[in-house]
């Protein structure tokens, strides 16, 4: 019988033999007498025992027993119990070599209750640190000696920020603890759809999320897979429980936004705090396209960085070719749909669900804006617009674009229009 540091688990290993099952009860409860008496400060709580009752013969007693101690650097830790039907079974001789037995064995079962104790604490500091630091990063850390813990590489990842829209609204009219409960929810809905699809939250700043797809574990392609997350996460949002917190008219939502390209990953900081991260300009540029999916009115914008490697996967459409805020160049912009209209199911919101013959006099009229060609342009947006309109969807993007060019004929450009836009907001 052996006890654990923390005096709340007894080790209890039985193999009784021969005995009747009554019996057998009988002699651990002798047992765990005998162990409570000598440890007075223990007592058992539960235990983890392998009892063996073969048929035993109902009229065999014990007529002998004792109780041994095991000693571990000059301290007691554990007992041995014996018993056996025979009179007067512990002589000398018998004595002298359990002794020895013992006192070689009992080192042994020290030094393996120790290596338990460290496997149990293991695995309790890992599930602890497991809710800051993701799992791959812990691994990482850990294999890394100290030497080398701030060693960077630069690599290809994908990026995902999430924000909730109107999140300011929002927390100047909920109480504080319901708004942190909910907040608590909400993380844990995004955050288990971004893990299932092998990303890692790389921190919560406020309201917002932002993911890494692609380190510290590899991915085959790291942008599909922030596309399929960013998918469900919008789809998860249908089951939130918004309970407890003020909803502005437009209702609950959010803006995702991705981008990949190679970034610096590892541990940034210092020797006496690290911080696992990526920094680069692809990190900004995804933190811009979170910010611009407001300006479209939709869940999920990413980049043409995105849209190229991930094009065969899914559903895009072009929304634009921009200049965001503290960029020169301009970048190309893709809306991302989870399923052609007809074919969607009972979890696709409506966002999500676009007409395959819209798309099609969508990409027309936006191949001709860009040509100059805007009142040819402008048929095929309204095409595009009526399309949805019958289908009771909106449209905001080909809406803005028929706005966008009566401003045009309204006031034409200089010569050297490209059709790129400029953001003014981040």
């Amino acid at each position: 019988m052996i006890k654990d540091d923390d005096n709340s688990l007894l080790v209890y290993n039985a193999n009784i033999s021969g005995f009747s099952p009554e019996i057998a009860e009988d002699f651990k409860a002798i047992t765990i007498a005998d162990f409570n008496s000598k440890f007075s400060d223990y007592k058992v709580l539960n235990s983890e025992e392998s009892d063996f009752y073969p048929n035993g013969d109902k009229s065999k007693r014990i007529e002998s027993y004792i109780m041994i101690p095991l000693k571990s650097s000059g301290e007691d830790y554990a007992t041995v119990h014996i018993g056996t039907s025979i009179k007067e079974y512990f002589s000398p001789l018998i004595l002298e070599n359990l002794n020895v037995f013992l006192s070689s064995a009992a080192p042994v079962i020290a030094n393996a209750l120790r290596l338990r104790q460290m496997e149990i604490l293991q695995k309790k500091t890992r599930t602890a640190f497991a809710r800051y630091v993701p799992i791959d990063v812990m691994d990482e850390i850990i294999k890394k000696s100290s030497s080398q813990s701030t060693q960077s590489e630069t690599r290809v990842v994908a990026i995902l920020f999430s924000d909730i829209r109107s999140f300011t609204t929002i927390s100047e009219n909920t109480p504080a603890q319901e708004l942190v409960n909910f907040l608590n929810r909400y993380f844990s809905q995004m955050g288990n759809q971004i893990i299932s699809e092998g990303g890692n939250i790389d921190k919560f700043i406020g309201d917002a999320i932002m993911a890494i797809f692609g380190a510290p574990k590899s991915l085959d392609n790291s942008s599909v897979s922030a596309v399929r997350a960013a998918l469900r996460m919008v789809k998860a949002l249908a089951q939130l429980d918004c309970a407890g917190i003020y909803l502005p008219e437009t209702g609950f939502g959010t803006g995702i936004g991705l981008n990949c390209g190679e970034c610096v990953v590892g541990n940034i900081g210092f020797q006496d705090k690290l911080d696992y991260t990526v920094i680069g300009d692809t990190v900004n540029l995804a933190s811009r396209v979170e910010g611009v999916t407001k300006y479209y009115r939709q869940p999920i914008i990413v980049t043409e960085n995105i849209y190229n490697a991930a094009r065969d996967h899914f559903i895009f459409r072009k929304a634009d070719s921009v200049r965001v805020v503290g960029k020169t160049e301009p970048v190309g912009l893709y809306m991302v749909y989870g399923a052609w209209q007809g074919e969607e199911d009972e979890e696709t919101p409506a966002s999500l669900v676009i007409d395959r013959e819209s798309l099609d006099q969508y990409n027309k009229g936006l191949k001709l804006y860009t040509m100059g060609e805007w009142e040819t342009a402008k048929q095929y947006f309204a095409q595009s617009l009526a399309i949805n309109e019958k289908a009771g969807r909106q449209d905001y993007l080909s809406s803005l674009y028929l706005s966008r060019i009566a401003e045009l004929k309204a006031n034409p450009p200089p010569g050297d229009w490209d059709a790129t836009i400029t953001m003014t907001d981040k």
